[in-house]
């Protein structure tokens, strides 16, 4: 899967809005899906299938979410205990770390963002975190008059 830095970001800003009002966030807290009811046995084929697709889209989602966390943990931008199985991924966020706010706030202002992602199109739009951020810096120090 490539990596959409797009929603690294938006995943990074709705942690950093929903910590403070949890002690920690799962996966099901920022999955903005539900998983479906499962009907009634006696239900028929077409609401099974029903059942069935919004199921699947739900574990799509989830288990994008669970990758981008991962990568979170893999750039230290985030502290999380992972309560993985072998069959399902879950982690619980309990903070943002000191370089997931340093990113975040270079990352944060729309305007920046979207001169970051203008820069990142010559190089095929996306790079490494560090370097987004690096780019991110040059734009508000340009924009400071620094």
């Amino acid at each position: 899967m490539r990596r959409d830095l797009d929603f690294l970001r938006e995943l990074l800003l709705e942690i950093e809005e929903k910590l403070p009002e949890e002690k920690e966030l799962g996966i099901d807290d920022l999955v903005p899906l539900k998983i479906p009811d499962k009907p009634p046995v006696d239900v028929d084929d077409e609401a099974y299938d029903n059942y069935e697709l919004e199921k699947a889209v739900y574990e799509a989602e989830y288990k994008k979410y669970a990758y981008y966390i991962q990568l979170l943990l893999d750039s230290k931008f985030i502290v999380a205990v992972d309560a993985s199985n072998v069959s399902y991924p879950e982690y619980h966020i309990l903070r943002l770390t000191s370089a997931g706010c340093d990113y975040i706030d270079s990352i944060r202002d729309t305007r920046v963002w979207n001169k970051v992602k203008e820069k990142l199109s010559t190089v095929g739009g996306s790079a490494a975190l560090e370097i987004v951020k690096s780019i991110a810096i040059s734009c508000i120090k340009g924009v400071l008059g620094i």
